[in-house]
């Protein structure tokens, strides 16, 4: 596995060549998706990563 393909990869949560309308938004909700996959890839529970 490459690094670039670990859990939570910017290229793995927002899509190459696709204009988003709002690119702020899109951008903070793809890392917060990648945050939540790097911390599920840890192991943690859905609770700890709520909080």
């Amino acid at each position: 596995m490459r690094r670039g393909d670990l859990a939570g990869a910017a290229h793995l949560e927002l899509v190459s060549g696709v204009v988003q309308l709002r690119p702020e938004d899109a951008v903070f909700e793809a890392m917060l998706r990648g945050w939540r996959a790097q911390q599920t890839a840890r192991g943690l529970q859905e609770d700890t990563i709520a909080a």
